[in-house]
């Protein structure tokens, strides 16, 4: 289904966030008169000045949608029952621009998604690929439309499009060439279970033939089971007789690449989600020489194990993307001497027993807890005999300043808190924005 396709349908609008509202201005360029009503639990959403809009706001957002010819499913808004009774007219965002490139281009379409990583993996390809001269265009859920830069994209453009699993949900088309990061448990409470998730992200590969290309790692139960299943070419990283690095160099078999220090990231796992931007340069001809070149100038995304600022010896470290228990493990093993570590928030169900034991073996001397999951952080490091001491913390400014008075000199301090942040901040950006500002006012007392 395109955008002219719509004409004459009767059509809402669930969701009325950035995605939908870009598609809203898309859709009114082709059909300009075609009746429009937006449905959204918010009441202060704002609606667009348009005479062939209708609205349904608040509870009842969801109600009598059988009406309409097409819905139109925001990313963030769930299956809750009342759209699984007209699953069949659903569409997203994401569909529709598929089709649209699709009909109208023949660009090449590069679909990210993974649990962790995805982002910073899309921008790493982004500028490799413009580094290497490519017409390129990132999009999607790194919170760049993909309606706003429709018109950018001919048919020699390079796609590179961050999908998420809510976008994966119920997606119908399929990318030229697909990158799928490793999976652990995440918005269980969106999707229902573990293996719905991974089931949506699964829909990445789907509809992939053997035209295109399905790069996934191979140290991953997850995405190997995925990668049996897909009809696509597989092409698998972390392997001695494909892609994979070792003692500091990136290979292609017996081939030594370049340096793996080339990439000025903090922490190996960046050298793993690496292996797939070198899986798709090679899958597009691209010489490996220019992800070398382009590896030295990038700077990484704010919030992914970035150093804020290094006060009496003391380097606070901004991991604020780390939700998760597996990404707060990966963040603890980029440093040799961590000092101490933030977690905690709301609690969504997951296990922290690897992440106590990893923090009592690397001998951290100093947890602070938020509240939310604290009870089940305190019980996973008692039955991992933690020796270190935890200290319970109620906001971000008395986090940060036990983490000045606590952690040892010479010491990373380390936000990760391995737990979603939406009980105490608006998202993971915020959370790292108080970080921030609360590292950057710290009193440093005057030299006696």
């Amino acid at each position: 289904m395109r955008l002219k396709d719509l004409a004459n349908k009767r059509i809402a609008f669930v969701g009325f966030e950035a995605t939908n509202r870009s598609l809203f201005v898309a859709l009114r360029k082709q059909c300009p008169d075609v009746w429009i009503e937006i449905r959204d639990l918010r009441m202060s959403v704002t609606l667009p000045d348009d005479p062939f809009v209708t609205s349904k706001l608040g509870e009842g957002y969801l109600d009598d949608l059988e009406s309409f010819d097409v819905i139109i499913r925001s990313p963030g808004v769930r299956y809750w029952p009342q759209l699984q009774s007209v699953r069949s007219r659903i569409t997203t965002s994401t569909n529709l621009f598929f089709s649209e490139v699709r009909a109208t281009t023949t660009a090449k379409i590069i679909g990210v998604t993974g649990t962790k990583g995805k982002s910073t993996t899309a921008t790493l390809l982004t500028h490799v690929l413009h580094e290497a001269g490519k017409q390129v265009v990132l999009i999607g859920n790194i919170d760049i439309q993909e309606w706003d830069h429709l018109n950018e994209i001919t048919d020699g453009t390079l796609i590179v499009y961050e999908l998420s699993s809510y976008m994966l949900e119920d997606f119908n088309g399929w990318p030229d060439i697909a990158i799928l990061l490793p999976l652990y448990p995440d918005h269980m409470d969106w999707h229902g279970s573990f293996e719905q998730y991974v089931q949506a992200k699964a829909n990445i590969t789907t509809r992939q033939t053997q035209e295109n290309a399905f790069i996934f790692p191979v140290r991953n139960p997850q995405t190997v089971q995925l990668a049996k299943e897909s009809r696509a070419t597989l092409i698998p990283v972390q392997i001695q007789n494909g892609l994979h690095w070792q003692d500091g160099w990136f290979f292609d078999g017996d081939t030594r690449l370049f340096s793996t220090k080339t990439l000025p990231l903090l922490g190996q796992h960046w050298l793993d989600d690496a292996l797939t931007v070198l899986a798709t340069i090679k899958m597009l001809n691209i010489p490996f020489s220019a992800a070398e070149r382009a590896f030295v100038s990038f700077t990484g995304l704010p919030h992914r194990l970035e150093v804020i600022a290094t006060v009496q010896n003391v380097t606070y470290i901004d991991d604020a993307i780390s939700t998760t228990p597996e990404s707060t493990m990966a963040a603890v093993r980029a440093f040799e001497k961590l000092g101490s570590i933030l977690l905690g928030g709301m609690d969504r169900g997951y296990k922290y027993d690897e992440l106590a034991q990893l923090l009592a073996q690397r001998h951290v001397p100093f947890v602070l807890l938020f509240p939310g999951a604290r009870d089940k952080f305190l019980k996973a490091l008692t039955r991992a005999q933690f020796a270190g001491e935890v200290i319970p913390v109620q906001n971000m400014q008395e986090a940060v300043e036990q983490m000045s008075k606590h952690t040892p000199s010479e010491h990373a301090a380390l936000l990760s808190t391995a737990a979603p942040s939406y009980d105490q901040f608006r998202n993971y950006k915020d959370q790292g924005n108080q970080f921030k500002e609360a590292v950057l006012g710290l009193k440093i007392p005057p030299v006696q």
